[in-house]
């Protein structure tokens, strides 16, 4: 911030002590003091305004990163329909919930058998919950499993992502 000479001059009057400094410049302190705080508020506003604009700057980074994270829950793509239509895989008792999807959608085990979920999405977490069974809180990574006694089809959803559905085909072993 620069100072004009009067300013400058007046300054140095406000600090050259009592007696010392005529009426003439006391008003010129006076003025050089009001013009100096409209200027210091101004920087200050100025300042404050810079970082505003930087956390505004943050939030909608942080909006747009939220964004592509949930881009992938919406309901379209998920493969319910998919589940209901495929023919059941035989021979699997494992099954993978990534990509907003169980991989496979739909398997045929004998009763008995233990099915195991993974859960293998980094970023987005998933649950598997069924008629009589469910894996509890949602998580991005481990396993869950559950013995499947009788037979009948048990399907089962993600309840975080409409469209993440699946289903487990029992038989009699």
């Amino acid at each position: 911030m620069t100072t004009t000479g009067h300013e400058r001059s007046a300054i140095r009057a406000m600090y050259a002590g009592p007696g010392r400094a005529s009426w003439l410049s006391t008003i010129w302190a006076v003025k050089a003091g009001k013009r100096l705080a409209r200027r210091a508020a101004t920087a200050m506003f100025l300042l404050g305004t810079g970082i505003a604009l930087r956390r505004l700057r943050l939030m909608l980074v942080l909006l747009a990163l939220a964004a592509i994270v949930l881009a992938g829950c919406g309901g379209e793509g998920g493969n319910g329909e998919a589940a209901a239509a495929a023919a059941p895989v035989s021979g699997v008792s494992e099954v993978a919930a990534t990509d907003n999807q169980f991989t496979p959608a739909a398997i045929q085990v004998p009763a008995g058998t233990t099915v195991t979920w993974r859960f293998q999405d980094r970023f987005v977490p998933h649950d598997v919950k069924g008629d009589g069974f469910a894996s509890g809180e949602p998580q991005r990574s481990g396993s869950f499993a559950h013995t499947f006694d009788r037979p009948g089809t048990y399907p089962y959803r993600c309840t975080l992502h409409a469209g993440m559905d699946g289903r487990v085909v029992v038989t009699v072993s």
